[in-house]
């Protein structure tokens, strides 16, 4: 069994490593193959010119 886990990540530096620890620790111990794809789309809300 394969999964890919695509995890959005704009702003969340004060959690994403310790979310992403738990997430790789669990999948470890499993027979899955995986991959965790981490996406940060710079997307500017407050853009002023």
């Amino acid at each position: 069994m394969n999964i890919s886990f695509i995890i959005p990540c704009y702003n969340c530096e004060s959690y994403i490593i310790n979310n992403i620890y738990k997430l790789y620790n669990k999948l470890r111990r499993s027979n899955i193959k995986y991959e965790i794809i981490l996406v940060n789309s710079f997307i500017l809300h407050h853009f002023f010119m």
